[in-house]
């Protein structure tokens, strides 16, 4: 079975390898063209990454002379920054001022009584308020800790619940307003006034507050009232005493009868003397009345009202002379003991009516309180620049344009602000509009150079320290590889000329960047030339940068872009120069654009020749083993043929 061949599958005269050597040869084209292909994307990526770098260097020359510019960037800053923290803007105009924080804005945060950690909240509606607006949450009962749950689910930005264990077996319920000022203060209603009750987190006042009368007793004229406790009450300095007062028109006298009286008097007893009778007749007769009395004079007094202390009465304040009810406060200046409060209405026609007479701590609030506050709600106190200043947020940005006040608690002096350029901002922007620069020039000059039989040690990559060891190998790989590229020679030497030329400053003592601490710092050393320090690489001299933008900042900001036709528009700078320089070749259609576009019509054509040159190469390797199959076959007839003859000649002879 060895000497069997089956044609195209096996073949004992070796025409597969013959096949595999053809079609190598032919092969070879196709590799050269995936070679050029490889080439032109190597290429095309270099673009890329050229016009990546030119692009990185205008966006950096942009923000130094655009509308974004860090020359316009302000900062605050702050002499006690646990008082208060500055933030500026661009709005902001450079100045000194003097703030001392009296206050920082608070808010209300309550605490409840310890808890049990079983504690259970009953359902129903409860309804929080924090100033104006509302949390209502329907709860349907339960554990302490689904409650707390159930609020921090509801309005996160207003009201904020949390559980705190202060012992093994008792926890500690924390409410928090979470805006603060006064009028952001924290109440309850519907069943979260109750429940909170319940909880010990609220409750009545606790101080002095003595009712002497509640209901409207009328003294009228002429008549006093007193009212005394049933014991006399030690008052402290500041304590009031208040009442509702009323004035009224008493009731007129009844008028006297205006008839005039008189006198009737009844027929006499007859007499009869000497036969003669005699009868007296009736009699009656008026009687003139008096001259009318003259009216007493009017009294209209609103005096009467007094005390009773240990030491005498004392005489108080004239009440309020209305006819509408009208409050009235008496605040004792010193702490003494009162015995009762009396009242003399010395008015000729009027009554008063007083009701509700207390005696009250002013400190101590009506209606329920927080029985355990960590804080209260309140407002920010500061004094700026003499003048008292009240805000109900701990962020004042309305004192000073463009710049906020970060209020973080009570200062004892005065604290410092100071609004500046932001310097910082300024060096950073000058430091990486220089680094992107000298990352363009290292390229070019990597591309342009002539290669080196060893890149790794051409003084052009050794001497770019900032190289990363991926971008050196690359850097390797480029070296040379436009190398005389008159384009590219030219934009080096551009932007060379560009950042050593002088600029119009408008009477800054700057008109180089050399003179503020920029320069390509080439130096002779003897007779020696440092070649490194003239490839046009720039270096910063950063204390002597940083003295320029301290002493003239303006100054700095013309030498990089400068409007000098009064229109405000910048025509002129080491910035703008650059960003010229750069715009034909990176902006949309540019001469990098029309390169990579070139590349890419080159890499189409390239990939479409390569592949039909690979249908070809499929179609001639098929022919072959057709051609050498057939002639496989006519050898293997041939030689079954020769066999055969063979075989007979053999029979022949034997016979």
């Amino acid at each position: 079975m060895s000497d069997i061949s089956i044609p195209g599958v096996n073949s004992k005269y070796g025409t597969q390898t013959i096949i595999d050597s053809l079609v190598k040869v032919e092969r070879n084209k196709l590799v050269k063209l995936q070679a050029d292909q490889k080439t032109l994307e190597d290429t095309k990526v270099v673009w890329q990454s050229t016009n990546k770098y030119m692009q990185d260097v205008r966006d950096s020359a942009k923000v130094l002379y655009g509308f974004n510019t860090p020359f316009g960037s302000k900062v605050g800053t702050s002499g006690n920054e646990d008082a208060l923290t500055v933030s500026a803007t661009r709005a902001a105009s450079n100045g000194n001022y003097n703030v001392k924080v009296l206050a920082s804005a608070a808010n209300d945060r309550l605490l409840s009584g310890s808890l049990a950690l079983d504690k259970q909240i009953p359902s129903g509606d409860y309804l929080f308020k924090i100033g104006d607006k509302e949390v209502a949450l329907t709860f349907k009962g339960g554990k302490l800790s689904s409650f707390v749950d159930a609020i921090n689910l509801k309005k996160p930005d207003l009201l904020k619940a949390s559980l705190i264990k202060d012992t093994a077996e008792t926890q500690i319920l924390q409410l928090e307003a979470v805006p603060v000022g006064a009028k952001n203060s924290l109440s309850f209603q519907k069943a979260a006034e109750s429940t909170l009750k319940d909880l010990g987190m609220i409750g009545s006042p606790a101080g002095f507050r003595k009712v002497l009368l509640e209901k409207d007793t009328t003294v009228v004229p002429g008549a006093s009232q007193t009212w005394a406790p049933e014991s006399p009450i030690s008052v402290a300095a500041g304590t009031e005493l208040r009442m509702t007062v009323k004035v009224q028109v008493a009731p007129a006298p009844a008028a006297a009868s205006t008839n005039a009286k008189g006198f009737v008097l009844p027929d006499s007893p007859a007499v009869t003397y000497e036969g003669i009778t005699i009868s007296g007749a009736a009699m009656k007769g008026d009687i003139p009345l008096p001259p009318p009395a003259a009216p007493p004079p009017e009294v209209r007094s609103m005096k009467g009202l007094s005390v009773k202390v240990e030491t005498g009465a004392l005489t108080l304040p004239e009440l309020p002379d209305s006819e509408t009810a009208t409050s009235y406060t008496y605040v004792f200046p010193a702490a003494t003991v009162l015995s009762s409060v009396d009242l003399a209405n010395g008015n000729s026609a009027r009554s008063i009516t007083v009701s509700g007479i207390s005696l009250v701590d002013p400190k101590v609030p009506s209606g329920l309180v927080a029985t355990h506050p960590l804080s209260k709600a309140s407002d920010a106190e500061l004094d700026f620049e003499g003048i008292r200043v009240k805000r109900d947020s701990n962020a004042v940005s309305d004192l000073i344009p463009g710049v906020t006040l970060n209020l973080k608690g009570a200062s004892d002096k005065p604290v410092s602000v100071k609004v500046e350029p932001d310097k910082k901002a300024i060096k950073d922007g000058i430091i990486s509009f220089l680094a992107s620069y000298n990352r363009l020039i290292t390229d070019i000059l990597v591309l342009t150079s002539i290669r080196d039989t060893n890149p790794a040690a051409s003084p052009i990559i050794t001497e770019a320290s900032y190289l990363t060891d991926a971008e050196k190998s690359k850097a390797e790989a480029n070296l040379g590889r436009f190398q005389g590229d008159i384009a590219l020679n030219q934009t080096k030497n551009g932007l060379q000329r560009i950042l050593m030329n002088p600029y119009p400053t408008d009477g800054s003592p700057f008109s180089l960047l050399a003179q503020i601490g920029i320069s390509t710092n080439a130096a002779n050393t003897g007779d020696k030339v440092n070649v490194s320090k003239l490839r046009g690489y720039l270096e910063v001299d950063e204390p002597k940068l940083d003295e320029s933008i301290a002493r003239d900042v303006d100054g700095v900001r013309k030498l990089f872009g400068n409007s000098t036709d009064g229109s405000l528009i910048v025509n002129t700078g080491a910035a703008f120069g650059v960003d010229e320089l750069l715009k034909p070749a990176t902006q949309l259609g540019g001469f990098n654009a029309m390169h990579i576009s070139t590349i890419e019509g080159d890499l189409t054509a390239k990939k479409k020749e390569i592949s039909n040159y690979n249908d070809y190469l499929t179609r001639y390797q098929q022919d072959l083993k057709t051609k050498y199959g057939n002639m496989e076959a006519s050898l293997n007839a041939l030689n079954k043929n020769s066999a055969s003859l063979n075989a007979l000649n053999s029979n022949t002879s034997g016979q």
